[in-house]
């Protein structure tokens, strides 16, 4: 898919469709108390999709913007900071269900919600993907 498509367009497009899917969830557990485990089971399926097109489509798109020794510290900045969102994303996720138990799942979801909206903007700020950087 990510050969056939802009990869950064098909970044941008999995980002906008995960951010409203998990806004919405947010939405419907925080105001329309939709039971937990389905809300939560339909966006891990919908999250886990987008993750399957978004990463491999990102791996493809590193080489455009480095290469050589550059592309090896790229793909290392760029696990590193995966490793790292993953950690404070669970950190936070604890944090908020803690203080706030009753409303936790909702806003949880929505929080999450906004690493999407993050990911997306931080996207557009990439220049126009080109030829494999020198």
């Amino acid at each position: 898919m990510a050969d056939l498509l802009s990869r950064r367009m098909l970044l941008v497009v999995t980002d906008l469709v995960r951010f409203l899917f998990v806004i919405a969830a947010g939405i419907g557990l925080a105001l329309l108390h939709l039971p937990v485990a389905g809300v939560l089971v339909a966006v891990v399926l919908v999250t886990a999709a987008g993750g399957v097109l978004f990463s491999p489509t990102l791996d493809a798109l590193l080489p455009s913007y480095a290469s050589g020794p550059r592309l090896v510290q790229a793909n290392g900045l760029l696990s590193s900071t995966l490793q790292l969102a993953a950690v404070l994303g669970a950190l936070a996720a604890g944090a908020l269900t803690a203080r706030a138990p009753g409303k936790a799942p909702g806003v949880v979801h929505a929080v999450d919600a906004l690493s999407f909206l993050v990911s997306l903007g931080s996207i557009l700020l990439l220049p126009p993907e080109g030829d494999p950087a020198p």
